[in-house]
């Protein structure tokens, strides 16, 4: 069976899928749309697509995963993502589940080295000889008895969602002989509703147990409690619930570490990063303590379920993450990293549930035998076990004095060594990469620091030294040529810089920040996984959006490095901030935000060289104003729904109005001072390594010339086309891929004859669809 997670929990996950689709349906619905019975969810779903209520398809799609049948799912999927309905991680997650079980293509797959494949080990399996026709999972090895959560037993009653039997603990000897319960544990573990899986102390004296509440939520949904029992001079306590249950939300899936005194166990309470996430609650011998999230390294938006220490003490747990290799995956968190064990263990079915005998065997659980509800245990025995062992480094110098270079951004990928990541680089010039085997990876590299031209690598060339593998790359000192720019381009120009969602300092009721632009974008590119991960919007157009983000910082050092020396020639120059904010927040938290935005773009002009730039600004050769808006001037529809991040945090409409428009204009008598730099609309790209003047817009207009609105630039065709139809999807019939130009694939909003008319629709444009649209000249 393919849920989100297993036995209690498919339960829970698949009523609140269900119940969550029920205020759509009518505003009374029928009792078989309560969420508790998924076949007659499927026809109910069938018939109201039928009747051409197509906005079913994409629950209609979800019923039919839930339900293992999986390529009817793929053709609903498919269906939904035609007609825009796939909106949810979850919906894009068990879309992209779908597709790797049938070896389809799914456009929301995506890797972005969120776990690491790098763990061999050779092992061998084999099913659980006394596995049921029904369900069998979670098992728990105890004082040489298996444990087994199953639906195995006869019953009268049948739990309607699945149509099986309530699950029961059941217990194995000899691997395959079932016995009762012993008589020396809590009498009445199993009662006649949901009991399992279960976690019993090292030491026999305490048993936690997961079990379902009586009464659903008034949406339908049968949540989930933990119990516990105590034993005390050798008598067993009733039992007593978890301090920390509610019935508004599950709590499952328990593990006792006596080592730590911990109990780790699994809950969608609130709080949490979404789904469900792993909670720790330690024993002090009277009581339990406040749970611990165990944080945004374990737990996302997907669920993290049924947790376990390994022999060695690391924790392992299943995970359904949109990058797993199908379902739910085994996942153990050691030294930092999140390793997804290898097959055999892992499959595209779900695999989950570990509980080990001895330090090299055990048993686990898996749904990969065919049918909806029909998880299995499998046994396994480890051969030979390889984690890897040796560090990997980089080690940057400067390319003409041979010296290390301390503070530089490094951006890493590697897909063969499954490692990525932004580190930053020692006294030393050191950083480090990865611990891996000793294949010695290609690596791809992005370099970045002040005073040093940006680098962009990819090598292998890895040499053993020191008891490391070190990899060697230089940087030039940064030498970027001004005088390569159009005479419009020295007069005036602007361009835009981009913050992440609430940076400089999230939270502060400040004006002001410390922080130098230099250090948020770090931290924002240090951040670009997530909005992968998490964004609702393309592949195409995060790439474009941070192509831009990368390009703003570049500009920005140019600007610095260009106004530098113009004012030591004598020059005068006027540099305007316009800076914004998301409509997230209240108006006066953005208005507060937007200037601590500029007071970073500030702080980076301030600090450049030394702060040189300080004392052409007393002089007054340079004058500079902010002009704070926060998100007065956001485009319509820009979300500001916190329970949507997909759109109102990682979307990259949202994204584009955390920003600051930095404007300049040569004041001395040379310059035309009646061109303000919106009226000349002069956007700096990069062209060849170097800055250039792509728009040159001039006073004059003739006929054979063509205006046109740019609103994206990519050097990839591929993600111009795909940003086009996207546009074009929304009714925007007049957008267009122009020829590839300076290496870009520019998009259009639409064409003008002359300047003017171009920008006369330049401000509903940018008001409209993007901020930043700029107007491109071409000769015909």
């Amino acid at each position: 069976m393919k849920t989100s997670v297993k036995g209690f929990s498919c339960i829970v996950i698949a009523l609140l899928l269900f119940s969550s689709l029920i205020d759509s349906v009518s505003s009374k619905p029928p009792d078989e749309l309560m969420g508790r019975d998924l076949d007659k969810a499927k026809r109910s779903y069938q018939r109201a697509i039928r009747s051409g209520d197509t906005s079913y398809t994409i629950h209609y799609a979800e019923a039919l995963y839930y339900a293992g049948l999986y390529d009817q799912a793929y053709q609903m999927y498919e269906q939904a993502d035609q007609a825009g309905l796939i909106r949810t991680p979850s919906q894009k997650r068990n879309y992209v589940h779908v597709g790797r079980l049938l070896e389809k293509p799914v456009p929301y797959a995506q890797d972005s080295e969120y776990f690491s494949h790098n763990w061999d080990m050779q092992v061998t399996i084999r099913p659980f000889c006394a596995n049921s026709s029904n369900e069998d999972f979670a098992p728990f090895v105890w004082n040489n008895i298996l444990f087994v959560t199953s639906s195995r037993r006869q019953a009268d009653v049948s739990y309607t969602f699945t149509h099986k039997p309530f699950l029961n603990i059941h217990a194995f000897v000899h691997d395959c002989i079932q016995i009762d319960i012993p008589d020396y544990l809590p009498s009445g573990l199993n009662t006649s509703m949901h009991d399992g899986p279960v976690a019993i102390s090292s030491d026999g004296n305490m048993v936690i147990i997961t079990r379902n509440y009586p009464d659903p939520t008034p949406e339908g949904v049968y949540n989930l409690y933990l119990d516990y029992y105590l034993k005390q001079n050798n008598v067993w306590s009733s039992k007593q619930l978890f301090p920390f249950v509610d019935a508004k939300y599950s709590v499952q899936h328990p593990f006792y570490h006596e080592g730590d005194s911990l109990l780790y166990f699994s809950s969608n309470m609130p709080g949490g990063y979404g789904g469900f996430d792993l909670y720790t609650s330690k024993w002090d011998g009277q009581q339990w303590q406040s749970p611990v999230n165990l944080g945004s390294e374990i737990n996302t938006e997907y669920d993290e379920v049924f947790p376990s220490v390994s022999p060695e003490g690391y924790l392992i747990y299943a995970s359904n993450h949109i990058e797993t290799t199908g379902g739910l995956d085994l996942v153990m968190y050691r030294d930092s990293i999140r390793y997804l064990f290898p097959q055999p263990f892992n499959t595209v079915h779900d695999d989950f549930a570990i509980s080990f005998k001895d330090d090299r065997s055990g048993y686990f659980s898996s749904s990969r035998n065919p049918g909806a509800f029909n998880d299995d245990i499998f046994f396994f025995e480890i051969k030979e076990e390889a984690l890897p062992e040796n560090e990997f480094y980089i080690e940057v110098l400067d390319k003409q004095t041979r010296e290390p270079v301390s503070n530089v951004q490094v951006r890493y990928f590697s897909v063969s060594a499954q490692a990525q990541g932004l580190l930053l680089t020692d006294e030393q010039g050191l950083g480090f990469l990865h611990r891996g085997r000793q294949d010695k990876h290609e690596f791809a590299f992005d370099l970045y620091k002040s005073g040093y031209s940006s680098k962009s690598v990819t090598s292998s060339d890895f040499i053993e030294k020191d008891g490391k593998y070190l990899l060697t790359l230089y940087m030039d000192s940064d030498r970027l040529p001004v005088d390569k720019l159009g005479e419009e381009a020295r007069l005036a120009g602007y361009f835009v810089v981009y913050f992440d969602n609430d940076h400089p300092n999230p939270g502060s009721n400040q004006p002001t920040t410390t922080f130098s632009y230099e250090q948020t974008f770090y931290s924002f590119m240090a951040r670009k996984n997530d909005y992968y991960r998490f964004s609702s919007s393309s592949h195409a157009e995060l790439n474009e959006f941070f192509s831009d983000v990368e390009k703003g910082m570049e500009q920005l050092r140019w600007l610095a490095r260009f106004v530098q020396e113009e004012l030591i020639a004598g020059r005068h120059y006027t540099i305007e901030f316009t800076s914004h904010a998301s409509p997230l927040a209240t108006s006066e938290y953005n208005l507060l935000l937007s200037k601590r935005r500029f007071a970073s773009v500030e702080n980076f002009f301030k600090a450049w060289v030394g702060g040189v730039l300080s004392e052409f600004i007393e002089q007054g050769r340079l004058d500079y104003a902010n002009n704070p808006y926060g998100s007065t001037l956001a485009r319509p529809g820009i979300s500001d729904d916190r329970t949507d991040p997909a759109r109102s945090i990682y979307g990259v409409d949202a994204s584009r109005e955390r920003r600051v428009t930095i404007s300049w204009r040569r004041n001395d008598p040379e310059a035309s001072q009646n061109l303000t730099p919106s009226e000349q609309s002069i956007v700096l790209e990069f062209v060849s390594g170097s800055m250039a003047d792509v728009s040159q817009t001039s006073a004059t207009t003739k006929e054979e010339e063509a205006y046109h609105i740019i609103i994206g630039s990519f050097t990839n065709q591929t993600d111009a086309a795909a940003y086009t139809t996207s546009l074009r999807n929304k009714g925007l019939d007049s957008v267009m891929v122009l020829p590839q130009s300076g290496g870009s694939f520019r998009v259009s909003y639409s064409a003008y004859k002359t300047r003017q008319e171009a920008l006369d629709s330049l401000p509903e444009v940018q008001n409209t669809i993007r901020p930043d649209a700029w107007i491109l000249r071409i000769d015909n």
